[in-house]
């Protein structure tokens, strides 16, 4: 089996993946604390979910990151936007 470029470039993949996490990290907790879920609004849960993401950043990357490295699925969702970065890139230079 070919070994995997380790993933180090920004992704939509990773940040998007890291969010839903965040999301349901909040969720949760709250759920441990007895809290029920459907008083609150979706947005009030993303800024729960942002505060949280903010405090665990580099954990939660972290997870993420090992988590697209797992699932074959993830990675090539991953290795297709990194490819589609590099075609625009490229094609931006040769318009210059």
């Amino acid at each position: 089996m070919v070994e995997a470029k380790p993933i180090i470039q920004p992704s939509t993949v990773i940040v998007t993946l890291a969010r839903q996490a965040a999301i349901k990290a909040v969720k949760r907790e709250l759920q441990a604390q007895g809290i029920k879920l459907y008083p609150f609004a979706q947005r009030d849960l993303v800024v729960m979910a942002a505060q949280y993401a903010a405090a665990n950043r580099a954990a939660l990357l972290a997870e993420t990151i090992e988590r697209v490295q797992r699932s074959p699925e993830l990675r090539e969702l991953y290795d297709r936007e990194q490819r589609q970065r590099q075609q625009s890139s490229t094609s931006a230079v040769r318009n210059s």
